[in-house]
C-alpha cells in the first residue's frame, strides 16, 4: 500500500468509514481487534490473483459484549504496478455486521 492507496468498509461505524494511505486500514483492523477484546479471527478461505486485481474470500469471527460475530466475506484488491490501489470489502450480511459493532 502507499500514501494514495484507498479502501472503503461499509457499515456505520467509526472503525467502518473509508481509509486512505498506507496505515490508516490497519489502523481500523486493529481497532476491531481491540473492541473484541481480541477474539476478532479471520480465516482466508480462498484467494484468487491476477495481474489487476486480488479477491480473498475470508470467514471473521468475534465476541463484542455478547454478541456473536460468524459470518463470511470478501475483499478485492485493485493493483496497479504490484502495489494495492484500493480495496473494497463486502459481507454476506452487512446490516447483521453494522449490529454486532454497534
Amino acid at each position: 500500500m502507499t500514501r494514495t492507496s484507498s479502501g472503503t468498509r461499509p457499515g456505520s461505524i467509526n472503525s467502518r468509514r473509508p481509509t486512505k494511505g498506507e496505515r490508516q486500514p490497519f489502523a481500523s483492523f486493529a481497532a476491531e481487534f481491540e473492541r473484541s477484546g481480541g477474539t476478532y479471527d479471520v480465516d482466508v478461505r480462498d484467494v484468487v490473483a491476477n495481474d489487476e486485481h486480488i479477491v480473498a474470500l475470508l470467514h471473521a469471527t468475534a465476541n463484542c459484549e455478547g454478541r456473536l460475530l460468524d459470518q463470511d466475506y470478501v475483499i478485492v484488491f485493485e493493483m496497479r504496478d504490484g502495489i494495492v490501489h484500493v480495496a473494497w470489502e463486502i459481507w454476506k450480511d452487512q446490516p447483521s455486521v453494522d449490529s454486532f459493532w454497534s
